[in-house]
């Protein structure tokens, strides 16, 4: 649980917002994993 806060908290300090319905689900996972986690380390970069 924790580390599902700490990974909301940063998603949220960077504006990536998942809209697609419930969080922790298998397509919110998906979400993570092909849309967000990309948009994070491309603003890594930066």
């Amino acid at each position: 649980m924790r580390a599902r806060h700490r990974l909301s908290k940063l998603l949220l300090r960077h504006e990536i917002v998942y809209f697609g319905g419930d969080a922790w689900t298998g397509k919110h996972g998906a979400w993570l994993r092909h849309e967000a986690l990309p948009q994070l380390s491309d603003r890594a970069t930066r």
